[in-house]
C-alpha cells in the first residue's frame, strides 16, 4: 500500500511537472496564438486540478475533468450570457431605429440555452422587453431553473468525490 502512495504522488508530480514544462514551451515558441493561449489556460487548470488533488490526498486521482470542466463550462457561460445581454441591446437599438429586429424566439433561445442571468441584465440595464410578460417572468423562471441545475450539479460532484 505504501508503495502504491509513492507511486501516485510521483505521477502527479511528473503531471505537474509536464504543464509546467508546457506552459513554459508554449510561452516562449507560439506567444501570440490564439490556440496556445486557450492550451495555456487549459494547462493553468490542470495545474490547478493536480495541486488540488495533492492538497486534499486524492494523488492517484487525475481529476483532469475538474479542469475541462471550469475551463469549457466558464467560458460557455460567459460567452453566452455576454451575447444575450449584447443581443438585448442590439435589439432595443433597432427598435429604437425602427429597424429590422432580432425575433423574440432567439432572444428566449439565448435564455434557455443559459444566457438568462445575461438576458435578465440586458431586460434590465436596457429596459426592453420589461411590458411583455413573458419576458418579465419568463427570463427569471429560466434564470432560478439555471442556477438550480448548478447547484444541482454541485451536490452531485461532491457526491463522486
Amino acid at each position: 500500500m505504501k508503495n502504491n502512495k509513492k507511486r501516485n504522488l510521483l505521477l502527479s508530480l511528473i503531471l505537474a511537472a509536464v504543464c509546467l514544462a508546457f506552459l513554459l514551451y508554449v510561452d516562449k515558441f507560439q506567444h501570440y496564438s490564439m490556440l496556445a493561449t486557450v492550451l495555456k489556460k487549459g494547462a493553468v487548470y490542470s495545474l490547478v486540478a493536480v495541486s488540488m488533488n495533492l492538497l486534499n490526498g486524492f494523488t492517484g486521482l487525475f481529476s483532469l475533468g475538474q479542469a475541462g470542466f471550469m475551463l469549457v463550462g466558464a467560458y460557455a457561460f460567459a460567452a453566452i450570457n455576454i451575447i444575450a445581454f449584447a443581443a438585448m441591446g442590439i435589439d432595443k437599438a433597432k427598435a429604437r431605429a425602427g429597424k429590422w429586429r432580432i425575433a423574440e424566439g432567439t432572444l428566449f433561445a439565448l435564455a434557455a440555452l443559459g444566457g438568462a442571468l445575461g438576458g435578465t441584465l440586458g431586460m434590465r440595464v436596457f429596459h426592453h422587453k420589461t411590458k411583455h410578460k413573458e419576458f418579465r417572468f419568463g427570463f427569471p423562471a429560466l434564470l432560478c431553473l439555471q442556477c438550480a441545475a448548478v447547484v444541482y450539479l454541485i451536490l452531485i460532484w461532491k457526491q463522486v468525490l
